[in-house]
């Protein structure tokens, strides 16, 4: 079944336009390249040790684990599909990934500090020592890249209550 531009369906021989130089083709999207399936562990967030089961009451939408890329830099870098170049965020810490942010942000009505670009270079350093490459992520990066630093005591204080003391 065919639609018009506003979703209502069109019968069969009707265009949905008033005559055929109003048509505009869209452009189709085209579907992303098959990828290789980048398996992390441990299979929890990595920044406050949630799992994919263990979402707050007081988020609304899907709950999953997620790739945070560490080269992304808001569209601005390269979004690199390697295991060197991401680390396993819950929704509410990706969402607090800020490459330049400084203020707390506002989720669900709680103030939470930003998950700093050093402070998730620390994280795959630590979380995932085995594939840290600082060689590989400064090719990827643009400008220079962040000294990895702990995250803020938040984010460290939530894993503690998960997940006890990080592997050192």
């Amino acid at each position: 079944m065919r639609f018009d531009p506003f979703g209502y369906p069109l019968w069969p021989g009707q265009t949905g336009y008033s005559s055929e130089d109003d048509y505009v083709p869209r452009p189709r999207r085209r579907p992303d390249p098959p990828q290789e399936i980048i398996v992390l562990e441990p299979d929890w967030c990595w920044a406050c040790g949630r799992d994919w089961h263990d979402w707050p009451q007081y988020w609304g939408g899907r709950w999953y684990l997620q790739h945070a890329h560490l080269a992304a830099g808001s569209g601005r870098m390269q979004r690199i599909h390697d295991r060197r170049a991401v680390v396993l965020l819950c929704p509410l810490c990706h969402a607090c990934h800020r490459h330049e942010w400084t203020e707390p942000i506002t989720i669900c009505h709680l103030e939470i500090p930003p998950l700093t670009d050093a402070a998730v270079l620390w994280l795959k350093r630590q979380m995932d020592p085995m594939h840290w490459d600082p060689d590989a992520i400064a090719t990827w990066w643009l400008g220079t890249v962040p000294e990895p630093e702990q995250p803020n005591e938040w984010y460290m204080d939530e894993y503690l209550l998960r997940r006890g003391l990080r592997p050192a």
